[in-house]
């Protein structure tokens, strides 16, 4: 399947004529790891190949170069960077349409892109864990024109992405789009999410991201136990993130703050994917939502309760964890 359904929401592109999808390389490797990879380095090295004659390729420029700093200082480390729709109306996984390029800033957030064919195109990056683990927005950047001749250089001014200034109460995982870290997470095999258990409790402070479980299906709770230090006085309220790295539909998971309901996981909000009961254990199509939480509801001793309410009829439906995190606001 070159372009398709099989781990997202939605493909609706509408193919042009002569978008290059290759080429592709049939290898019989000699049955060791070390042969696939001396292999896979030449190609990468090799492209593009010299033989590949076509004025769609011909229209490429050498490299996109940018950095990228957070508005708090810190630099991008690790984020993961994507050039693609300008302007853009769907998510980066149902992008196809057109041409789009994909790296990895370096530890300083710089970024570099090669081969690039001339166009407009939107410039976005996201935290892919690590030092910026906590940074739950994107950063986009709309009109990047590339253009010139097949050794041209676009260089990009220092861009800054902005990240609200916050109080961290709680995080549980990295913020990168995947499971990464919990409990059974990157493993195969179909129905994988039945390993988890129907409760779990996570105390902040004790436990570890690996007692938290990559996904939930099953008529239950997962709670979030965290102490406070407050006040008759406490005034701020807080912001709860819950980031989905693929939610698959007919699962509802009701969310609660001590007890009063703040929101919900289900079908009615969320375009559904595939990815949980086809095998997917680590990323299907991500996610994110905010709950707000009056301020005055918190007190020393808390907990923020996942409750599975109803379930599909079928098999493994429901969410995959990314990151959890409340914070002052």
């Amino acid at each position: 399947m070159i372009h398709g359904t099989h781990f997202q929401a939605l493909s609706n592109d509408v193919l042009p004529n002569g978008k290059i999808w290759g080429p592709w390389l049939w290898y019989l490797n000699d049955g060791t790891k070390a042969d696939v990879d001396r292999r896979y380095n030449n190609e990468i090295n090799s492209w593009p190949y010299k033989w590949l004659d076509d004025a769609a390729y011909n229209s490429r420029v050498a490299s996109v170069t940018g950095k990228l700093l957070l508005s708090d200082g810190r630099p991008a480390a690790g984020a993961a960077v994507f050039l693609g729709d300008n302007h853009p109306n769907k998510t980066t996984l149902d992008m196809g349409s057109d041409y789009y390029y994909t790296t990895y800033a370096d530890n300083d957030g710089s970024f570099r892109f090669t081969d690039v064919r001339t166009g407009l195109y939107a410039l976005q990056a996201w935290s892919n864990g690590g030092s910026i683990g906590d940074v739950t927005t994107t950063f986009l950047k709309n009109d990047v024109d590339v253009s010139g001749s097949a050794t041209s250089k676009t260089r990009l001014d220092k861009l800054t992405w902005s990240v609200p200034t916050s109080n961290t109460i709680f995080q549980v995982g990295e913020f990168d789009r995947k499971s990464t870290g919990f409990a059974f997470s990157g493993g195969f095999g179909a129905g994988r999410v039945d390993k988890c258990p129907a409760n779990l409790t996570y105390t902040v402070g004790s436990s570890k991201i690996a007692d938290w479980c990559f996904a939930q299906n099953a008529k239950g709770t997962y709670s979030i136990a965290f102490p406070l230090r407050v006040s008759n006085t406490t005034t701020s309220d807080a912001l709860l993130t819950v980031s989905l790295a693929g939610y698959s539909q007919g699962t509802t998971v009701n969310i609660f703050a001590n007890d009063v309901r703040i929101g919900n996981l289900s079908s009615s909000g969320i375009l559904s994917d595939p990815s949980l009961y086809r095998s997917g254990t680590v990323a299907g199509e991500w996610h994110q939502f905010e709950f707000p939480i009056n301020g005055s509801s918190l007190k020393a001793s808390n907990k923020i309760d996942f409750r599975v309410t109803s379930l599909s009829t079928s098999l493994w439906r429901g969410p995959i964890y990314d990151a959890i995190k409340l914070e002052w606001i």
